[in-house]
């Protein structure tokens, strides 16, 4: 990072950490603005942060897996 930064930063590994980050922040954001009636705000983000970052984390680990395992 510190000798190459733009072979770190456009690393195939690095895209898919930044998108897991980045789709987790925005999906705590967006959820500040939801209310939902029926349901707690505190537990309604807490579903959707965990969704999202759940599913985009074990695709993450796929991907990576898919192209960094051997065997």
């Amino acid at each position: 990072m510190v000798f190459n930064p733009k072979l770190f930063f456009t690393a195939y590994e690095f895209k898919w950490i930044l998108a897991v980050y980045h789709a987790t922040y925005v999906t705590s954001n967006l959820a500040d603005h939801v209310n939902l009636s029926w349901i707690d705000p505190a537990i309604s983000k807490l579903m959707a942060v965990f969704f999202v970052n759940t599913t985009l984390s074990l695709l993450k680990d796929k991907a990576l897996t898919q192209r960094l395992g051997h065997g």
